[in-house]
C-alpha cells in the first residue's frame, strides 16, 4: 500500500525531508526540536543524550538490490551508516560510512533531498545509558558488479533485492523501501546526469 505524502519540511543545515505519513512527519518534528535543544552537540555522540547518525541507503544502478551489512555488535542486517563525530555534514557522513563499511570507491547520490528518518531508542549497553538515535538516510547508487570489502563492523555483505527485504530484517525501518518507487528514483537522478553533461 503506498503511503500519504505530506509537504517538504526543510531541516535547518541537513536538508528537505518529504514525510510520506504520520511517523515520518512526528520523525521530522523531534529531530528538529533536538536541534533547537542541542544545536551542534546534536552531531556527536555523547550517549548520555540523543544524537543525530547518518545512513546510506546504497542501491545497485537499477535500484532493484540493497546494500546491507551484518552488523557485529547488533547481530542485524542493516543499511550502512554511522554516527556524525561531531561533523554537522549528516550526508558526508552516511557517504563516508558507506565507503568504510563497503569498500566501494563510487558511491553516487540520487538527488538531494533525505529519504528518511528514524528515530529509534538504543538500548543502555555497559556504562552508556538509554538514548535515541536521529538517523537520517540518504539514498546512494553504486555498482553491485563491483568487488565489496567489509571491515571489522560487519559479519557480511549483500546485496538484497528490495523485494525480499522483510527476509533480512522485517523493521518498518528498512522495509518502507518497498512502498517508494526507487527504479524510478534512479532512473530520474542518472537521466538529470545525463542532461547536465
Amino acid at each position: 500500500m503506498m503511503a500519504m505524502i505530506c509537504a517538504p519540511v526543510a531541516l535547518p543545515g541537513i536538508g528537505t525531508y518529504t514525510a510520506r505519513g504520520a511517523r515520518d512527519f512526528n520523525s521530522a518534528r523531534r529531530l528538529i526540536a533536538l536541534l533547537a535543544r542541542r544545536g551542534d552537540l546534536a552531531y556527536g555522540r555523547d550517549p548520555s543524550d540523543d544524537h543525530i547518525t547518518g545512513s546510506a541507503f546504497v542501491v545497485n544502478e537499477t535500484g532493484t538490490r540493497l546494500l546491507m551489512m551484518h552488523h557485529t555488535k547488533l547481530d542485524r542486517w542493516l543499511q550502512l551508516g554511522g554516527h556524525c563525530d561531531a561533523i554537522p555534514d549528516v550526508r558526508q557522513t552516511a557517504l563516508r560510512e558507506a565507503h568504510e563499511e563497503s569498500g566501494l570507491k563510487e558511491i553516487t547520490p540520487v538527488g538531494d533531498d533525505i529519504l528518511d528518518i528514524d528515530a529509534h531508542l538504543v538500548p543502555a549497553r555497559n556504562a552508556e545509558p538509554a538514548h535515541v538515535h536521529f538517523d537520517v538516510r540518504f539514498l546512494f547508487v553504486a555498482s553491485d558488479a563491483t568487488p565489496l570489502l567489509r571491515n571489522a563492523e560487519s559479519r557480511a555483505l549483500a546485496w538484497i533485492a528490495i523485494a525480499d527485504l522483510a527476509g533480512h530484517n522485517a523493521s518498518e525501518s528498512i522495509t518502507f523501501l518497498r512502498d517508494i518507487d526507487i527504479p524510478g528514483q534512479v532512473s530520474a537522478a542518472r537521466n538529470a546526469r545525463r542532461a547536465t553533461v
